[in-house]
């Protein structure tokens, strides 16, 4: 399991064709989802399963990136083209912890880059926007647990117009101790906090907005780019062996 894990670290790549299988973890994530990786390949990656395939034995292969790839088109919310959702007057407002070790960031930001590639960066930045959390883990739990309201900015935003901008996070002392040990602002993606150099570094109120100090490619290549694509959204239909790529009558 330790080797495993470690593949998965240090950005597992198909030994023959060279070509990366899985977003790499950002340094200081852990491995929260050991036991879903042992259920999912297993019993949840195709209809013949159980496939007998668990982190103790995957191979970081292509052929076994293949195999596990049967169901993805039914699992997969990565269908980048929303315009209806958007011409319907729908805001998208994404969030992710940046130390989330479950559900990478870089997932989050392939998702992100595709949606705006679809409409056109400046289309796209009517009806999403992103906020990455730092030393955030999955939801609100993981060592530094943190609580934030995206609920009301995304609500303002639908029904006034309000572009969402600063949102406070606050930090917990733990999972079982909800003591606020600080707050810190987020702003949207890829704008960061910058400290004014003057108060409390715990309280949000001393941070302002400002652009990265460094700026990298949102888009991370891996073999499951193809993911991210209107083609590879798939429908199931009872009774039939495979996924369809036709939507089945609602009627």
């Amino acid at each position: 399991m330790a080797v495993q894990l470690c593949d998965v670290q240090e950005h597992p790549m198909d030994p023959l064709r060279q070509e990366s299988l899985a977003h790499r973890l950002p340094p200081g994530e852990g491995y929260g989802d050991a036991a879903f990786s042992f259920d999912f390949p297993n019993y949840m990656s195709s209809f013949r399963g159980p496939t007998g395939i668990t982190y103790k034995n995957m191979k970081f292969t292509a052929a076994e990136f293949r195999r596990l790839h049967e169901l993805t088109g039914i699992y997969d919310p990565t269908n980048p083209d929303i315009h209806p959702f958007a011409a319907h007057g729908g805001k998208l407002l994404l969030w992710t912890g940046a130390a989330d070790p479950g559900v990478s960031p870089l997932i989050v930001l392939n998702y992100y880059d595709a949606v705006r590639r679809t409409p056109g960066e400046q289309a796209a930045s009517r009806f999403m926007t992103l906020y990455t959390v730092q030393g955030h883990y999955h939801c609100s739990g993981g060592p530094t647990p943190a609580r934030a309201d995206y609920l009301t900015p995304l609500m303002q935003w639908t029904e006034t117009g309000l572009h969402p901008d600063r949102i406070v996070v606050s930090y917990l002392t733990s999972p079982t101790d909800p003591t606020v040990t600080k707050t810190r602002p987020v702003f949207p993606y890829p704008a960061i906090a910058k400290y004014t150099g003057t108060g409390s570094k715990d309280d949000a109120a001393n941070y302002v907005k400002a652009p990265p100090v460094q700026r990298f490619n949102d888009r991370t290549p891996w073999l499951g780019l193809e993911h991210y694509t209107p083609a590879h959204t798939r429908w199931y239909i009872p009774g039939q062996p495979s996924l369809s790529r036709h939507r089945p009558s609602s009627t």
